[in-house]
């Protein structure tokens, strides 16, 4: 299990392939980090990948799930990247409930999916209101 401890405020993890497993693991590190206030997990699968057999793409829910409960319970985080993972509407969703939801002060997120209908947001907020959902943010 991956603790990040001391003065560390930013990381990219950008294209390294993370998948569910990794985001699962870097989640859990999350839980329990307070000091580290961006992230960028851009390009990782995290909701999904491609076989590259031309078929559909093969969803993994556990990814953008893991994501929600970690930001359901940090209270460090401003700022996450989180473009570019086929996180689909419901990864979307999850998401943005559990920073709706929890204690975590995200101001800034930003996303792109294509596969999604969230296109582009960038959120300053101090607080988001939970009465809001992904769809509310469509082409910001």
């Amino acid at each position: 299990m991956l603790f990040v401890r001391g003065g560390l405020t930013n990381i990219s993890l950008a294209k390294n392939k993370l998948g569910e497993q990794g985001t699962k693991a870097i989640c859990e590190a999350l839980k329990v980090n307070k000091t580290l206030k961006d992230l960028d997990m851009s390009g990782n699968s995290i909701g999904g990948y491609y076989r590259g057999d031309g078929s559909p793409l093969i969803s993994t829910p556990e990814g953008p799930q893991a994501i929600a409960e970690a930001l359901r319970v940090n209270g460090g985080l401003t700022s996450i990247q989180l473009k570019g993972n086929h996180l689909g509407d419901k990864g979307w969703g999850a998401i943005l409930a559990g920073i709706a939801t929890g204690v975590c002060f995200v101001n800034c997120l930003i996303v792109w999916d294509p596969n999604t209908i969230v296109n582009l947001a960038v959120f300053h907020h101090s607080r988001w209101n939970t009465k809001h959902t992904h769809r509310s943010y469509t082409n910001v």
